[in-house]
């Protein structure tokens, strides 16, 4: 089976650190938090960075952190992963939706002062598959209206938009070490920001709200990252750039295999001036059964696929609670059907990629000659 994606770490390093964290007795909120804390801060080019349990509790923080609450409108985009708006849920605040722009993948920037109203407190752009969002083109108009733009960066930890570095454009930035993510921690999440208030907010929050005192200052949570987690963020950071530069690669070989084959496949679009760090190659099938029989090719012949995330907007929770129906967001639910996601990771070969666009091709030639029977 080739993987759909596959963690990579140092061996023997990794291993030797965690015999000197058990050893310590220090498990929780210690030095190799704080150390990779400063890293991810160092390499992002920001104040503040807090080490969290995953990324939807660092999207959680960060809402919280600006104060969301009950009354208030979150703009979030419908093709996403769900915590994206799970998050505003659990601060009982009401989930706007905005459709994505068919050609990137991202929420479509160009629709979102349409849906901005005095109850909306806050916009969280997500950099869809690693695929940076222009900020810039909403940045002055939120800001006058006070509203903040949260960056969920998940997957897109070495994108880079206009000389930019992914998480630093918004208010509050937002990334996750999950297995499948470009740097993984196993489970883990971080949140940056230069906002000063914001960052203490988020370390009360972090840790039960117990202050440095000792005294509970607010209730808060156990959102804390243990110590082995951090020390494999460690270990893998300083290689990030290289990781990106290969998914960069491997992407571009994808795309070069498939390009005679455009009348069935389309591809993300990078917007100029950016770097897509590619946590995930995605392509978009011209038709929903033919993405789902291909899936189902795939994963018979030992290839790992999977489609590329969800249109929240049909998810029974979210349908039911705000009477959407699929076509209201009519780009992402497009999206959820026809998108598939390939292997992609440090561990894939160029043969591999060879081998699997062969595949998709092999496949596609037989669906046509089916078709024309």
């Amino acid at each position: 089976m080739i993987r759909l994606s596959y963690p990579e770490f140092k061996g023997k390093l990794l291993i030797d650190g965690i015999g000197k964290i058990l050893s310590s007795g220090r498990l929780s909120q210690g030095r190799y938090v704080e150390r990779f804390e400063y890293l991810i801060a160092a390499y992002l080019g920001v104040k503040y960075a807090v080490a969290v349990s995953s990324g939807t509790a660092a999207l959680h923080l960060a809402l919280l952190s600006l104060g969301v609450d009950y009354g208030d409108q979150v703009i979030v985009p419908s093709f996403c992963f769900p915590a994206v708006a799970n998050v505003v849920e659990l601060c009982n605040a009401k989930v706007v939706f905005c459709d994505i722009n068919p050609d990137t993948l991202n929420i479509d920037i160009e629709k979102v002062p349409e849906i901005i109203n005095r109850r909306t407190k806050a916009i969280i752009i997500v950099h869809l598959f690693g695929n940076p969002v222009d900020i810039s083109k909403i940045y002055s108009f939120c800001r006058k209206r006070n509203i903040a733009i949260i960056e969920d960066a998940a997957c897109a930890l070495g994108a880079v938009i206009k000389n930019k570095k992914c998480a630093t454009l918004g208010k509050v930035g937002c990334l996750s070490f999950h297995p499948r993510k470009i740097i993984t921690t196993g489970e883990g999440g971080m949140v940056v920001t230069n906002d000063e208030v914001i960052y203490k907010k988020i370390k009360l929050l972090r840790s039960h709200g117990i202050g440095s005192n000792k005294g509970l200052l607010l209730p808060g949570f156990n959102y804390r990252m243990p110590e082995i987690n951090a020390l494999m963020g460690i270990e893998q950071i300083s290689s990030l750039e290289s990781k990106v530069a290969k998914r960069i690669a491997l992407a571009e070989s994808y795309t070069r295999h498939l390009s005679d084959i455009a009348n069935f496949v389309f591809f993300q679009k990078v917007l100029p001036r950016s770097i897509h760090a590619y946590q995930s190659y995605v392509i978009m099938l011209n038709n929903h059964v033919l993405r789902d029989r291909l899936l189902s090719y795939m994963i018979n012949h030992s290839i790992e696929s999977g489609f590329g995330t969800y249109a929240i907007h049909c998810l029974n929770y979210y349908a039911k609670k705000y009477k959407l129906s699929e076509l209201d967001f009519p780009n992402s639910y497009y999206a959820f059907r026809c998108s598939l996601s390939l292997p992609l990771h440090c561990k894939i070969r160029s043969a591999d990629i060879e081998f699997i666009s062969g595949e998709i091709k092999s496949f596609l030639s037989r669906f046509k000659n089916e078709c024309a029977e």
